[in-house]
């Protein structure tokens, strides 16, 4: 009786789905996953990797191991990881092995496992960024927001909204510190919020005795001063399926403002009528400005190259030097958007073929520059054949979070990526979402990404509360 028990039982394993190993097709491939998160290197605070199936299947299961995890997450089509056991896992495990399994009409396909690489090296808390249509004449609805990197929590830092759906745009912080903060309303309101601690004013950057406002930011690391490009911007559209449009400067300057004593000081050797001088950046200790250069005035864009160049700066009394550094001039390309890390060991950039604008450029990639060698080359490994444009360092310099257009060339999205102790980065993920299908389903582009190391504080009524102040200029 009890062996006629053990056989019906059996039979009824056997018969009954994917229980049994062998009833398995094993496929000798990765599986069809989106997010691409095969072989990935995350930090140990990251949110779950969520995924969906991207081959048609009417159910799937994933098991997910290391050496004191194992656990199977089961789903139709998408695959949602407990929150709680994915963040034991991480705390415990240094690798994790995952395998997916999908039920399609042929019965159940495993696919060759893939694994997740833990780092110990910490990232900051929190991510900020601008979501916006991804248009060029019309933005409607769009703001600035932080995300937390250990959960899903989004929340709102401004929306247009709030100023009659003017523009709004290049949120800058000072070394990744979230109470030192800028940001420009274009429009109704506007004007430049800047946030120091618990002051937020708001300066009107029509400067008298300056040709332009206040554009791209970088602050000084010990937050005193904000270097801001100063830049006559125009657009021109191609009649090529394969490009939309070029933005270009006719003018641009730098300039230095002091944020304590709110004016604009001395920069004549950054105000060169013979150069288009823009995207400033300051290096680590402070002491150098980096910025990209191109000769003016322009006259064929498509001959138009930016450098990437230097010059000193006194932290002291915010003075430059009178000399010009040339630090990288790219034999084919032109540089943008300089990011030096906060060791001071890198510079990364973008380079695209030409121009000052890189994101919409299909063939725009991120290189990284040694700023001991001097050597500079594309980081390969995160690139993709797709734009790769604005890009940010963590705090400790080991990872760079990127914009990038890989997943349909249209959209951008944010993706990090670990840089090792040999200064090679790792195959980046994409920012996780609660629903596996966010992406496919969200019409708005992510750009500007920002480390900060904790939230950011910025009432609706502190903005509203700030009153216009007029920013003195001793040029």
């Amino acid at each position: 009786m009890i062996r006629n028990i053990f056989f019906i039982i059996f039979l009824c394993l056997f018969a009954g789905g994917c229980s049994s190993e062998y009833q398995y097709i094993v496929a000798d491939r990765f599986p069809p996953i989106f997010p691409d998160y095969i072989d990935v290197t995350v930090p140990s605070t990251i949110a779950p990797l969520n995924f969906m199936i991207t081959a048609p299947c009417s159910s799937c299961q994933v098991s997910i191991k290391g050496a004191n995890t194992a656990y199977v997450v089961k789903g139709k089509n998408k695959i949602r990881i407990p929150l709680r056991k994915w963040k034991k896992a991480l705390e415990t495990e240094n690798i994790l092995e995952v395998t997916v399994s999908i039920k399609e009409n042929r019965g159940w396909i495993r696919y060759r496992s893939f694994h997740i690489y833990i780092s110990e090296d910490p990232i900051d808390d929190i991510l900020c960024y601008r979501r916006i249509m991804p248009g060029y004449a019309y933005y409607n609805f769009m703001g600035i927001y932080q995300r937390e990197i250990s959960t899903f929590k989004e929340k709102t830092i401004v929306e247009n909204t709030l100023f009659g759906n003017s523009c709004l745009n290049c949120h800058a912080f000072a070394g990744n510190d979230p109470q030192k903060m800028q940001l420009h309303i274009r429009g109704t309101g506007g004007g430049t919020l800047i946030i120091d601690e618990e002051d937020v004013k708001r300066i009107d950057t029509r400067v008298d005795g300056l040709w332009g406002s206040f554009r791209y930011p970088y602050w000084h690391p010990d937050g005193r001063y904000i270097a801001y490009s100063i830049n006559n911007t125009s657009q021109t559209f191609h009649n090529e399926p394969s490009r939309i449009l070029d933005v270009f400067d006719t003018r641009s300057d730098i300039i230095i403002y002091d944020v304590e004593q709110n004016k604009v000081l001395s920069c004549k050797t950054l105000m060169d009528s013979t150069c288009l001088e823009t995207f400033p950046a300051f290096s680590a200790d402070g002491k150098i400005l980096y910025f990209c250069s191109a000769p003016a005035p322009l006259t064929e864009l498509e001959k138009t190259f930016y450098s990437l160049k230097a010059v000193s700066f006194d932290p002291q009394n915010g003075q430059t030097g009178d000399s010009i550094i040339n630090i990288y001039t790219p034999k084919n390309g032109s540089t943008a958007f300089p990011r030096p890390s906060h060791d001071g060991r890198y510079i990364t950039f973008t380079l695209a073929d030409y121009g000052t604008f890189p994101i919409w450029h299909k063939e725009a990639d991120i290189w990284i520059l040694n700023t001991d060698s001097g050597q500079a080359g594309p980081a390969a490994s995160i690139n993709s054949e797709n734009t790769e444009s604005y890009h940010t360092w963590s705090s400790n310099s080991k990872w760079l979070a990127f914009a990038s257009r890989r997943t349909d060339g249209l959209y951008t999205r944010i993706y990090i990526a670990h840089m090792n102790e040999e200064g090679i980065f790792s195959k980046p993920f994409l920012l996780p979402q609660k629903n596996p299908g966010f992406y496919s389903e969200s019409l708005q582009s992510y750009n500007i990404p920002e480390f900060v190391s904790g939230t950011i504080k910025l009432s609706k009524q502190a903005i509203l509360n700030s009153q216009i102040i007029t920013t003195r200029n001793e040029r």
